[in-house]
């Protein structure tokens, strides 16, 4: 029962009951011919699935992993009435929109334009209905005049674009996605996920495949792990991921894991050892926690390659995995730990948590800390600010200003604002970005300015911020904000950085009248941006702007 509203299920609801899947495998081809016309048996039999019973609620962000042949795939193309199962029942309620292989559903022979029409055809569509669907595909696949050539001539990228531009836009209750977003690039792929966090919240049922599990642990709320065929564990994102992350490191199931009461194998260093350390144990003295609580973490670790700087960190998340809260480390605690090869264990005690509702923030570029520590005191108690900066010096100046002031929602920690932060990656409801710049907004009091900035440095500058631009757009979740500033009255470095962010980016600018005196606003304020002048303006020369993710 596909595509269809029964009983008293909603769309968007799967109901799996016994599901196998048996492949047939044949050493040689003719043997297919033998076992045709004779009652001998030429075949052996494959268990792709067996015996799988799942329910998936409307609404519901599952991610699915498992090593490679592990029947992820088999059962995405059984959900989809691909394949056929061999036992068992499939009933899925509403219109399901799917990316298997890529290009699957598409005529090498016809154009872009053709094979929107003929997915729209396949999922019960009528031509004037798709009509009007077709605008937002072709915008949201953002391949130019490719369109209207064939989709022979298309790159793998290209071919993922329009996939997911067509599945994505057609509303469906049901989206499946098997490693579609492997291909093409980061921008395209976080444009993505913006989508199709946008239909988990509007109520779309995801089904997710990827090898890239940390997007499973930011992106769904249940995960199911996948082994052999059969499910091996089914639960909260998070936790499915860490035990099958563990897993794929060093094999061990489930129900191998050791209590805290068992002796830890023996150390030793693995002879392809990939990295210089590894966590083997985690022990939290609770699970759920309440503000200004302590936090004890005890910790087993493997130290392979003696290593400086080594640090444990802990992320603190919401029960729902959407809201980062808290980010504790060794470092910013000066916490010592043991660096040479060998086993340890340590007891991780932080005193008092501060998990803070409210927003959580974002300043990519904040010693000495004004902006970190006023944004902090105008939240009143409520939400974080996490303050990052390219070295331990700046960091400590921003440490010196937090003890200064007992500020208790302000955190710092060293981030160079260049370098991607995966772990921040669609997480914070404001971003700051306060960039370096030609500084020469206030050349009045700095006039060695003119001295230092030359042509070729000021490129270098420009790059410098745009740089930091795109990895902070990365930050901010849907629908959240991005504050741009610099101490300059060059546009290159501000009314040209803003056009190509919002050019590069799915930010649009937000007014910002709310925020400025009556004398300020003007026409740009209104549109969301506004330019200081030494002269004019009674100050020095300042650039903001305020944007939205759409």
């Amino acid at each position: 029962m596909r595509g269809i509203m029964a009983g008293d299920y909603e769309k968007g609801t799967i109901n799996i009951t016994n599901l196998t899947k048996v492949y047939h495998l044949y050493e040689k081809n003719t043997d297919r011919i033998k076992e045709t016309f004779s009652k001998k048996k030429y075949s052996r039999d494959h268990y792709a699935l067996r015996d799988i019973n799942l329910q998936i609620k409307p609404g519901e962000s599952v991610g699915i992993v498992g090593t490679n042949g592990s029947g992820k795939s088999t059962l995405l193309k059984l959900i989809t009435g691909v394949v056929a199962p061999t036992e068992g029942e499939i009933q899925s309620y509403g219109k399901i929109a799917a990316l298997l292989e890529l290009g699957a559903g598409f005529n090498p022979e016809y154009t872009g334009i053709e094979n929107i029409y003929l997915n729209g055809t396949m999922m019960g569509y009528k031509k004037s209905e798709m009509e009007k669907r077709v605008p937002q595909i072709i915008e949201f696949a953002d391949i130019g005049e490719f369109i209207y050539q064939p989709v022979k001539s298309y790159s793998s990228g290209m071919f993922a674009r329009l996939a997911f531009a067509v599945s994505i836009n057609v509303e469906p209750d049901i989206l499946i996605v098997d490693e579609a977003l492997s291909v093409g690039d980061t921008r395209f792929q976080m444009k993505c996920i913006d989508k199709m966090t946008q239909l988990r919240d509007q109520g779309t049922t995801i089904l997710f495949v990827t090898h890239a599990v940390e997007q499973i642990k930011r992106f769904c709320t249940r995960s199911i792990w996948i082994k052999d065929g059969a499910v091996i564990e089914d639960g909260e994102a998070s936790r499915i991921v860490d035990l099958y992350d563990n897993f794929t490191k060093y094999g061990e199931l489930p129900g191998e894991e050791q209590s805290d009461s068992d002796e830890l194998k023996p150390f030793r260093t693995p002879e392809d050892v990939t990295c210089l350390a590894a966590i083997q144990r985690v022990t939290l003295n609770k699970k759920l926690f309440q503000s200004f609580e302590p936090l004890e973490v005890d910790v087993v670790y493997d130290v392979y390659q003696e290593m400086k700087d080594l640090q444990i960190g802990v992320a603190i998340y919401s029960s729902d995995r959407k809201i980062y809260v808290f980010g504790p480390n060794t470092n910013l605690d000066k916490y010592p730990l043991p660096q040479q090869a060998g086993r340890y264990q340590m007891r991780y005690r932080i005193p008092k948590l501060a998990l803070m509702s409210g927003d959580y923030v974002i300043d990519v570029c904040a010693a000495p800390g004004g902006k970190s520590l006023h944004m902090g005191d105008k939240m009143e108690g409520y939400g974080t600010v996490d303050a990052r900066d390219v070295s331990q010096y700046k960091v400590n100046l921003i440490e010196e200003n937090i003890q200064r002031t007992n500020s208790i929602n302000v955190q710092a920690r060293v981030q160079d604002a260049t370098v991607f932060d995966q772990d921040s990656e669609l997480l914070a409801d404001i971003v700051i970005a306060d960039v370096p710049c030609s500084g020469y907004g206030v050349i009045g009091k700095k006039p060695e300015i003119k001295y230092r900035v030359t042509p070729q440095k000021q490129d270098e500058i420009v790059i410098l911020q745009r740089t930091i631009l795109d990895r902070a757009a990365n930050y901010v979740k849907p629908r959240g904000e991005l504050v741009f500033s610099t101490c300059t009255i060059a546009k290159e470095e501000n009314e040209e950085n803003m056009m190509w962010f919002m050019n590069n980016h799915p930010f649009k600018l937000e007014s910002i009248d709310e925020f400025v005196p009556d004398e300020l606003k003007s026409e740009t304020t209104s549109l969301g941006y506004l330019q200081l002048l030494p002269g004019v303006h009674g100050t020095d020369g300042f650039f903001m702007a305020k944007f939205r993710r759409k």
